[in-house]
């Protein structure tokens, strides 16, 4: 039963990764939202990271052997995921940092 969710998580966070690669290698978004984002790199990085950090995060659901002796991945998938957000929003900002 909790195979089917599994599966479909680990295919939305292989897209947001393929997603990610797409626009570091050629700087291409999906249309609905391009216009909003100035740096199609570092969006792409943040998705990378993005998609690592769920990851990680899911990894007790998806291996439960894992569970018990690494309590601590999806703190820090959570924390990954954060910095991955926090690069996607800064991809939106205009000006230098």
């Amino acid at each position: 039963m909790q195979t089917i969710p599994t599966v479909l998580a680990a295919l939305l966070v292989s897209g947001l990764a393929a997603m990610g690669v797409a626009a570091i290698r050629t700087g291409w978004l999906l249309p609905w939202g391009a216009y909003l984002i100035l740096r199609p790199r570092l969006w792409g990085y943040g998705s990378l990271v993005l998609a690592a950090g769920a990851a990680l995060f899911m990894s007790p659901v998806a291996f439960p052997g894992l569970a018990d002796r690494f309590a601590v991945l999806p703190v820090v998938g959570w924390a990954v995921f954060l910095v991955g957000l926090v690069m996607q929003m800064a991809a939106r900002w205009q000006g230098r940092f």
